[in-house]
């Protein structure tokens, strides 16, 4: 009975020395396991879902669904966009080609600066025409008569008549004067030119009459033209013709180049 006690007191104390490194061995066994190839068969319809790490280059068509914000820092100067671009804040453009820019005004009236002296087109036609006037042609002038009655004279032209500058035609609008004649005479002038017009009656009014002398003026208008090299006059006769007598004439009008 004794020796069957020993033999199993000493299996006892063995087994309890082997089982710690049993157990041991048999964690060290489940932390290293060999490693082994795994090979994915999915086919392009079933894709593995996976999370790209880094830069990652995309080939294809790439679909964004909602709206997001994109920067761009190698933008370079100069771009050619093609079709339709709002755009809400100020852009530098660089202008190639003709452009066609449908803009409307909004706040403050617009400042637009035109560089050199473009070419304008009127594209009226003779039914509406554009409304001119072409003053800078006409030169304003006024010609001053003299005229001096020695006794016994009873009419007479100016001593120095007005001549129509060359390639200048003078149209006259206007006449006016002032005569001095003794014995209350009554004195008459009509105005034209030497060329062989008719002249036009200009009537005098007497304005009083002071020791014999007779003050008479004239004026008003007349329309009447004289060409280039013509000699305009304006003729005074008086009705008695003795004593002596002056007269002063104005002709007014303008100058205009011949055509």
């Amino acid at each position: 009975m004794k020796p069957f006690k020993l033999y199993l007191l000493t299996g006892a104390s063995i087994g309890a020395l082997a089982s710690p490194l049993l157990y041991t061995n048999a964690i060290a066994a489940r932390r290293a396991p060999t490693p082994t190839s795994v090979v994915v068969v999915n086919t392009a319809a079933q894709p593995v879902p996976t999370a790209a790490q880094g830069t990652t280059t995309v080939a294809g068509t790439v679909n964004v669904g909602n709206t997001p914000t994109v920067n761009v820092g190698n933008l370079p100067g100069t771009t050619t966009v093609a079709g339709t671009v709002n755009v809400g804040n100020t852009v530098p453009a660089v202008q190639s080609g003709t452009w066609n820019v449908n803009a409307s005004q909004s706040g403050a009236p617009w400042s637009v600066s035109v560089t050199g002296t473009p070419g304008v087109q009127v594209t009226n036609t003779p039914s509406t025409p554009v409304p001119t006037c072409v003053i800078e042609w006409r030169t304003p002038v006024t010609a001053i008569l003299n005229y001096f009655f020695t006794d016994g004279l009873g009419g007479t032209g100016s001593l120095t008549p007005y001549v129509v500058p060359n390639g200048k035609r003078l149209f006259v609008k206007h006449v006016s004067g002032a005569a001095t004649l003794f014995n209350s005479e009554r004195i008459v002038g009509c105005v034209g030119t030497k060329d062989g017009s008719p002249f036009m009656e200009v009537p005098f009014t007497d304005r009083g009459t002071d020791n014999g002398t007779t003050y008479s003026v004239a004026g008003g208008p007349v329309d009447f033209e004289a060409d280039s090299g013509s000699s305009v006059d304006f003729l005074l006769s008086r009705t008695v013709g003795t004593d002596v007598g002056a007269a002063r004439i104005y002709v007014s009008g303008y100058l205009e180049p011949m055509p």
